[in-house]
Parts: C-alpha cells; sequence; structure tokens
C-alpha cells in the first residue's frame, strides 16, 4: 500500500513537471517573440530634426472632430498608422488652404510671400493637393484645397506649428487702371459702377480684370481720376434693383 501511493505520488509530480516545462515552453515563446519585436520598434532617425506626433485631425475643426486619433502616452494605435513626423527645420515650409474659387489661379513655382509673427520671408509654391481639406459638419459647402509653400533664406527661429500668413503671387501687371471692390455691382451677369459727374452719379457698364479681393482690375468703361461710388447699392436706388 505504501509503495503504490509513492508511485501515485511521482506519477503525480512527472504530470505537474511536464505542465510546468509546456507552461515554461510557452513563455519562452512568448519571451522570444516580444524580443523579436522589440528589435522592429527601434525607430532611428534618418536626418535631424524635432521629432512630433503626428495628430491627423490636429486641423480639423468642429464640434464633431474626432479625438480618438491623438498620439499619445497609452493610445491604441493601427498597423501603419503614422504616428511621428520628423520635419527638417532647415528646411521649411507651410501649409495653406486656397478656396476652390480661387484654386486654379495657382500654379507651382509661383512666388509668395510668408508672415509669421512679423517676420517675412519669400518662398515659392510646391503642390496643390487635389482633393479638398476635411471639413466640420458647420462648414461642409467650403471646399479648400491644401497647398504647400517652401520658404527660402535663413529660417533660424521657425517652429513647427506655427500661424503664417501667406500671399501668393497669381499675376504681376503694371500701369493698370483699379478701383475697390466695393465700388461694382453686379447686375444680369454685368458689373457697373456709379461715376460721379456735374449733374450727379451716372452709371457705366465695366469691362474687368483680374481682382485681389480688395480692388479688381478695369480693362474698359472708366479713365484716370474719375470718381467712383463706394457701396452704390446703399446710397442710389438704380443699383439697389435686382438686389438680393
Amino acid at each position: 500500500k505504501t509503495l503504490k501511493g509513492l508511485q501515485a505520488t511521482r506519477d503525480a509530480a512527472e504530470a505537474r513537471t511536464r505542465s510546468e516545462q509546456a507552461a515554461l515552453n510557452l513563455e519562452k515563446a512568448k519571451l522570444d517573440r516580444l524580443q523579436n519585436q522589440l528589435k522592429f520598434s527601434v525607430i532611428k532617425a534618418p536626418q535631424k530634426g524635432m521629432v512630433i506626433y503626428a495628430n491627423e485631425n490636429s486641423g480639423r475643426r468642429g464640434l464633431f472632430s474626432s479625438q480618438s486619433s491623438n498620439i499619445e502616452e497609452g493610445a491604441v494605435v493601427r498597423e501603419r498608422q503614422t504616428l511621428i513626423r520628423l520635419p527638417d527645420l532647415t528646411k521649411m515650409q507651410v501649409k495653406v488652404t486656397v478656396h476652390e474659387s480661387k484654386v486654379d489661379l495657382i500654379r507651382p513655382g509661383m512666388p509668395a510671400r510668408i508672415t509669421v509673427q512679423d517676420r517675412q520671408w519669400v518662398g515659392k509654391v510646391v503642390s496643390i493637393a487635389n482633393q479638398p481639406e476635411p471639413s466640420s459638419f458647420f462648414a461642409a459647402s467650403i471646399k479648400e484645397y491644401a497647398t504647400i509653400v517652401s520658404i527660402e533664406g535663413d529660417t533660424t527661429g521657425l517652429k513647427p506649428g506655427m500661424t503664417s500668413e501667406v500671399e501668393i503671387l497669381v499675376n504681376d501687371l503694371h500701369n493698370v487702371l483699379t478701383v475697390p471692390v466695393s465700388a461694382v455691382v453686379e447686375k444680369d451677369g454685368k458689373f457697373f459702377s456709379w461715376v460721379k459727374g456735374p449733374t450727379g452719379a451716372h452709371r457705366r457698364p465695366l469691362l474687368l480684370g483680374q481682382t485681389n479681393d480688395k480692388v479688381i482690375q478695369v480693362a474698359d468703361g472708366l479713365k484716370e481720376g474719375e470718381e467712383v461710388i463706394l457701396n452704390p447699392r446703399a446710397v442710389i436706388a438704380e443699383a439697389q434693383e435686382g438686389a438680393p
């Protein structure tokens, strides 16, 4: 009876040893897998720069903007998701959005003026996106296209994410006649201005050229020195006819 009890104890110990060995082998396999993954977790920078999180929704605005893609400690990420960016501080550029009504005027290589915190640089257009930027729910009807503008010269002091103002020079016109945009009224697809004269204001049809949203080129219809009325819809009954 004693011998059989000892044999049973031995068999139980051997079974427990095999079970523990199997668990040990499983943990070793897991350790080897994690150590192998650790080798691929080492990221080597291809160049000098500042590491920043690649938060995809950082430029989106609105109540329903998703915050799930924010890169932060403890965040869950997916395969092939961009985690960080490494901008080269010696080669800075600006991302500016251009309204759909103006994007056809922009071409790569066009010169530009960039203003950041009262400092100015010159640059040129590098690329124009062929798809509009994602917009918020409240601005879904507004389509804007991302345009990349390079910054030339010494960029010391610039940091990624700074706010900038960009002016793209789409054309260079010399010796042209211009009037303020507020002096022009559109009626039935035609454009008019009201010119002050000895007997009052008179309507004058215009042939217009290019505009920069402040002044507009007048190719025909006005002469230099003539005085036009600003915002004629507010003071002239004829200009108010057919106004929305």
